[in-house]
């Protein structure tokens, strides 16, 4: 009894609802069919089955209960049927708002039926980088069944369709599971010893390395390694953790990272040279660049391709007095820019936040920078905004949710990085988005690869 009292409470507090049971799915699909009869029916090619899912997801989003469950379910099943994993992810993604459900499993499913059709080389790629993100989802879960049977299926794929090195890829990430998994089974069990000992040295070491290293957690890991068992490790992490101010104080703490035996600390460095960067110059900002390019490049993926920046400039909510006029938008890969575009004019008003948008062109990023560099009102220079930042592939906003670093940000509620990415583009009564606390140029930018581990 109690076990079903807390579920409920669960359910209750994420606001979503259990799967409808069959019978009422089978009446709310009879409806989609009678009403969107005609289109279904000439919807053959995959082009026309993603409109279709498109139109079905745009119903749910005005729809609730069995209906929308259904709409969203069929849109997932029409993305599987035109091979489209973005489609069907995003109907997943949409039943996961409303329903409670095993996301990764139905995204595991779609992506296992997809495999079996996918052949063309742009077929296997997109679910190449598909199943990339969601074993890095699973992991990131400690779900490694899941992330092994997704890295087989893409395994299988790639030997079916020759693919030599998309099949080296899933087989050294194979193994690299495998290690992650016995790694996962070690901090269980010091896990354990934490309920009891909250302060033993050993388990703090052994689950703080594994937050941090394993699931690139450091915001959970850092305060186990300062209470670890290894001196050197523990000073480190409790430098990390009084969070140094000065860009020189910020490039001694990335250095003492990145010369952590083994190269273990070099991604944590990156962070620090990254807060440090705006205000360095001379060789010790080419010696940040060239260690943050090193990381970006151990860890490149393939990257995306999007048709649009839009950003959603800000005006002091009820002040409305400030805000940004001018930025510049980089497009970068493996750390380095490949794309540029200075001296953008931002749209600013002071009864809303009005928006910008920047077309793209054909090429393939993994992070997205913004980059203020004129403001409205200059006698608050050092307090430009920003609201929010989408970046569309087709009309979707691939940004929501993504990680998100900034130059500086005032401490003030709702005036996080996070705000930039969370899918709120107006301010009207406080002060919400990126509020950068640095001088110009200030910056914010948007992570799209995939997590390291």
């Amino acid at each position: 009894m109690f076990r079903v009292v807390l579920l409920l409470c669960m359910l209750a507090v994420e606001g979503k609802k259990p799967v409808p049971d069959v019978a009422a799915q089978d009446s709310a699909a009879a409806i989609v069919k009678e009403v969107y009869g005609k289109e279904w029916k000439n919807a053959q090619t995959a082009m026309q089955k993603v409109e279709l899912a498109k139109k079905l997801l745009k119903q749910a989003k005005e729809s609730s209960g069995v209906d929308r469950f259904v709409l969203l379910r069929i849109g997932k099943d029409l993305g599987i049927d035109a091979l489209d994993c973005d489609t069907a992810f995003e109907a997943v993604d949409e039943i996961d708002r409303s329903f409670v459900i095993n996301t990764l499993g139905m995204k595991a499913e779609v992506l296992n039926k997809i495999a079996s059709h996918a052949i063309t080389a742009e077929e296997r790629k997109a679910l190449a980088r598909r199943a990339t993100e969601l074993v890095n989802d699973a992991v990131h879960q400690d779900n490694f069944p899941i992330a092994k049977a997704i890295n087989e299926l893409l395994l299988r794929a790639a030997r079916s369709a020759n693919d030599s090195a998309l099949a080296n890829e899933a087989t050294e990430r194979s193994k690299q599971l495998d290690d992650f998994a016995k790694e996962y089974e070690t901090a269980q069990i010091a896990a354990a010893v934490l309920r009891d000992r909250p302060t033993d040295p050993e388990a703090n070491l052994t689950v703080g390395k594994y937050a941090c290293l394993i699931k690139g957690d450091w915001n959970a890991g850092i305060p186990m390694l300062a209470l670890g068992g290894d001196k050197a490790l523990a000073d480190l992490a409790g430098a990390d953790l009084k969070g140094p101010a000065s860009a020189k104080d910020q490039v001694s703490l990335g250095d003492r990272w990145w010369e952590l035996a083994g190269g273990i600390g070099k991604k944590r460095a990156v962070f620090w040279y990254e807060k440090a960067s705006p205000t360095l110059s001379g060789l010790a900002k080419e010696k940040a660049t060239k260690r943050i390019a090193e990381v970006a490049l151990a860890r490149a993926g393939e990257g995306i391709l999007a048709n649009k920046v839009v950003i959603w400039n800000a005006h002091n909510a009820r002040w409305k007095d400030r805000g940004a006029t001018k930025c510049n938008l980089l497009l970068k890969r493996a750390g380095q820019v490949v794309w540029h575009k200075e001296d953008i004019t931002l749209a600013w008003s002071a009864g809303r936040d009005p928006a910008t948008t920047i077309q793209l062109p054909n090429m393939q990023f993994d992070a997205v920078r913004v980059e203020i560099t004129d403001v409205h009102n200059k006698k608050n220079a050092n307090t430009a905004a920003l609201s929010e930042i989408e970046v569309y592939v087709g009309d979707k906003n691939i940004a929501l949710g993504k990680p998100v670093t900034v130059s500086g940000n005032l401490p003030k509620a709702g005036a996080g990085p996070d705000a930039l990415v969370d899918g709120i583009n107006q301010s009207d009564e406080l002060r919400h988005g990126f509020w950068c606390a640095d001088s110009l140029p200030c910056w914010a930018e948007i992570d799209f690869s995939a997590k390291p581990h």
